[in-house]
């Protein structure tokens, strides 16, 4: 096997590996919302943060109050700073909501 033939076998390698396992920038990003649904903020009282990216670092772009219904992405969730995320679509600035705070009504989901 020639020079270049081994190394287009090695880039080919790790190019699998890379989509296989998950890792760079593919995995950095969370796939992206094709069906809504409505969830409704279970917080126990508090205000719900709602993030500009899905980890506990990022700014707090908006804050919805318990009880409240908002619109929220069924797939394309994301995990961050050990929670899973998930895209939130309130009035005013959209980011990102832990999961756990929110709970799917019994509404029918859309696209």
């Amino acid at each position: 096997m020639n020079t270049i033939a081994r190394i287009a076998s090695a880039a080919l390698l790790v190019v699998i590996t890379v989509l296989t396992i998950g890792i760079g920038p593919a995995a950095a990003h969370p796939p992206p919302v094709t069906v809504y649904c409505k969830y409704k903020v279970v917080t126990g009282g508090s205000l719900l943060s709602v993030r500009s990216h899905h980890d506990l670092n990022s700014s707090i772009v908006n804050s919805i109050p318990n009880g409240s219904l908002v619109i929220a992405g069924r797939d394309g969730t994301a995990t961050g700073s050990g929670l899973t995320w998930r895209q939130v679509f309130p009035s005013g600035p959209q980011g990102w909501s832990a999961t756990q705070y929110l709970q799917r009504t019994s509404d029918p989901c859309f696209n």
